[in-house]
């Protein structure tokens, strides 16, 4: 299981800052493998997001929005990073708690790992939303 952080926009207006309530609202959610596709993504690809979100993060907000039933999704090459919500309600979502879940759930699903598959998840037990 992976801790990460995640926040319904209507929470906001009763806390003082994001930090106060990162620290206040944690869930847990488990990862899981799948197919979208034949082929994993080529982990060089993958890395390149997961550089790109760390040297951005010092220059951009600390968290996304993402409306209800849409997707942020970052792409390079054959890799896919995303969050994508299935609540009726906004979410916001650390932008480096989306890339410590996506290398979360390729560490746990790409090779080496046994069988070959396509895609990894992370999911709450609601399925509410899920970051890949």
């Amino acid at each position: 299981m992976s801790v990460y952080t995640i926040f319904s926009s209507s929470f906001f207006s009763s806390y003082t800052s994001k930090t106060q309530l990162t620290l206040e609202r944690l869930i847990v959610g488990t990862d899981s493998c799948g197919h979208l596709g034949d082929l994993p993504p080529v982990s060089e690809d993958c890395q390149q997001i997961f550089d790109s979100i760390n040297i951005t993060s010092g220059s951009i907000a600390p968290t996304f929005d993402v409306q209800s039933f849409h997707i942020q999704q970052l792409t390079f090459g054959t890799c896919r990073v995303f969050f994508e919500n299935f609540s009726n309600v906004t979410q916001t979502f650390c932008w480096s708690a989306l890339s410590q879940q996506a290398q979360g759930a390729d560490s746990a699903c790409f090779p080496p790992v046994q069988p070959v598959n396509s895609a990894g998840f992370c999911a709450p037990s609601d399925g509410s939303w899920q970051v890949g």
